[in-house]
């Protein structure tokens, strides 16, 4: 058994059956990449109505978040034992596959900056200024099914 303190959705994704989360974009977008259904439940903001788009989609299953550990036994045995949520998940993934792989410069330059900044410290040195970064946001929950 290996701890880490930060790993990468694409690291333990494709391995992944089911993906419990609190529907951010940033974790949909990762499952939805990896072809992985998710069960939804959403905390605020915006994770309700991304929630509520991949439940549309096929993609996903939401509860509320205030759930109960019977409710949550029941919907993950259920998303796990569902073939259409498995074909949505893998829709999604064909989807975002041909418009680009919908992963935002944001995140591939977090986990370059992340694998950085962890070999500096192996290495002892002083971290250097960060450049300006422009970042353009992909939001490809327009996917029809």
């Amino acid at each position: 058994m290996c701890i880490r303190s930060y790993v990468p959705h694409a690291a333990v994704l494709p391995y992944a059956t089911l993906m419990i989360t609190h529907a951010g974009m940033g974790s949909l977008l990762e499952a939805f990449r990896a072809g992985v259904p998710t069960l939804c439940l959403p905390l605020g903001r915006d994770q309700d109505a991304n929630a509520a788009a991949a439940v549309e989609r096929g993609a996903a299953v939401a509860l509320a978040a205030t759930a109960t550990s019977t409710e949550m036994r029941r919907a993950i045995a259920e998303a796990l034992r569902s073939t259409a949520l498995r074909g949505g998940a893998r829709h999604m993934a064909r989807a975002l596959a041909r418009c680009g792989g919908g992963r935002p410069p944001l995140t591939r330059w977090n986990e370059w900056q992340v694998k950085r900044d962890l070999s500096r410290r192996a290495c002892h040195r002083a971290p250097r200024r960060r450049r300006r970064v422009r970042i353009v946001p992909v939001m490809p929950l327009g996917i029809a099914r």
